[in-house]
């Protein structure tokens, strides 16, 4: 089956699949969060540790998208980037603001410095969307919990003309091959920078969850699995890739293997492959009636993938704050962590979507006056 010739049904169903897997991908990134105020057994903490992984199904699909933005009407880099970077500052630099005043109001009541729980610096270098630049802890991923993301992903945003441009090529020899070589050699040259890198420093190996394992040269080569993607999709060839489910399943595997693994190093690898066993997924669903008829049944998910941005900036505010107050208030009579655990993460869940589903009406809110106000 192509699916060249028919534009309309293509954009459909990759918005429908688009939408389901940014939900599985949120709450994956959820689950991964909920489970750190509770003791629980290591083969639930292990399940929910791999929920990190809901990142790069973030980075494949972002990169996904904006080929199919970017190939309908390109633009300059300056201003493509003003539309992208839009799209994400008013929900973040919001909660830049409310996560400085809770430090403040923490410092306050403990009686520390507030100068230095206002984090001035950081704030800054956060606003201005630098902080995925500087190598240390608490301005890349402190000054809002989970905001490294967002600092890798605007400076994958800032390389993705070039990206498009290098990939679109019109070099016959290139375009025969582009569908392997180009993820090839992107993860080759990351690679090779990083293992450079931690030669250098220490600081610099690329550990799970450190600076180096949230930058954006790691994160790149999966980013460019996105543009794989759509030129199976776009260009009708999603059928000359056979088993994609057995795909799938291999590179996951692998992800995993090393994910648990001691090795050194092994996390330059681990988003990469995870990150294609995700594109295999995606065009066997894509490929697949029955699945796609579950896809279209699963309205909660694809919910919770339309408004994933909000989530994920607030769902912090449940799974950590919330929930380590109620913990420390009843900690007294709570006999099994694990119970308590299952028992409250439904209502986790649906406070995390309201609360979220309230957030994305606040931007949309937002954007929509500053678009008036542009236009008079």
């Amino acid at each position: 089956m192509s699916w060249k010739g028919d534009a309309v049904v293509l954009k459909e169903k990759t918005l429908s699949l688009s939408e389901f897997f940014k939900g599985i991908a949120i709450i994956m990134v959820v689950l991964v969060h909920s489970h750190q105020p509770f003791s629980l057994p290591d083969w639930s903490t292990a399940v929910q540790r791999f929920g990190q992984m809901g990142c790069q199904i973030f980075f494949v699909l972002s990169a996904f998208g904006l080929c199919m933005s970017y190939q309908k009407s390109p633009l300059p880099w300056t201003a493509f980037m003003k539309k992208r970077i839009g799209k994400l500052a008013i929900g973040y630099w919001t909660m830049i603001v409310l996560r400085m005043i809770d430090r403040v109001l923490q410092a306050l009541v403990h009686g520390e410095n507030l100068i230095s729980a206002a984090n001035f610096p950081g704030v800054i270098c956060n606003a201005l969307f630098l902080h995925g630049l500087i190598p240390i802890g608490n301005i890349n991923n402190k000054v809002v919990g989970g905001g490294w993301y967002v600092g890798t992903t605007v400076l994958l945003y800032a390389l993705f003309p070039l990206l498009y441009k290098l990939y679109m090529h019109e070099n016959a020899k290139w375009r025969a091959k582009r569908l392997v070589l180009f993820p090839v050699i992107t993860l080759v040259s990351c690679a090779v920078l990083m293992l450079a890198s931690s030669v250098v420093h220490p600081f610099f190996e690329c550990k799970n969850n450190g600076f180096m394992y949230y930058s954006f040269v790691n994160q790149l080569p999966c980013f460019s699995l996105g543009f794989c993607l759509y030129d199976l999709v776009e260009n009708g060839k999603t059928e000359q890739v056979k088993a994609p489910i057995l795909w799938s399943a291999v590179f996951a595997c692998a992800a995993v293997t090393l994910f648990f693994g001691a090795w050194k190093h092994v996390f330059i690898l681990v988003p990469t492959l995870f990150g294609a066993a995700f594109l295999f997924l995606f065009l066997y669903v894509l490929r697949s009636s029955a699945a796609q008829k579950r896809v279209e049944n699963c309205r909660l998910v694809r919910s919770f993938g339309q408004i994933s941005y909000a989530v994920y900036l607030t769902h912090p505010v449940v799974v950590y704050s919330l929930m380590n107050t109620v913990c420390n208030i009843i900690g007294d009579y709570i006999t099994n962590d694990t119970l308590w655990y299952y028992l409250t993460l439904p209502i986790s869940f649906a406070l995390v979507y309201f609360l979220a589903k309230a957030f994305h009406g606040y931007i949309a809110w937002v954007s929509k006056g500053l678009s008036g106000k542009r236009s008079a």
